[in-house]
């Protein structure tokens, strides 16, 4: 079993996923940009992706390339601080350890 933080807001809700997670799944994918990600963001060593399709698409391949359940950790904030988006982060993800 995984568990993965999920933030939901007022407006919207986030997947919390370790960089180092969602490299891999870049990486398995073999994507080469990440401009499909429109409304997911980077801050410090996460990667919120949005709950609309974003998160499932890699929750989806997540549970089917590590065989495992997800479980989550659901937190309510009014706001969720957005450090930059993810798009424009591609080279930094994917040289993180």
């Amino acid at each position: 079993m995984k568990t993965f933080k999920f933030i939901s807001t007022t407006s919207h809700g986030y997947l919390v996923v370790p960089v180092k997670d969602f490299k891999d799944y870049i990486l398995a994918n073999m994507l080469m940009d990440l401009t499909t990600f429109n409304y997911s963001y980077l801050a410090s060593k996460n990667v919120y992706l949005e709950e609309d399709v974003e998160m499932f698409v890699f929750i989806k391949w997540y549970q089917l390339h590590y065989d495992v359940k997800i479980d989550f950790k659901v937190v309510y904030q009014n706001t969720i601080r957005k450090s930059c988006r993810l798009a424009a982060n591609y080279n930094y993800i994917i040289g993180s350890k």
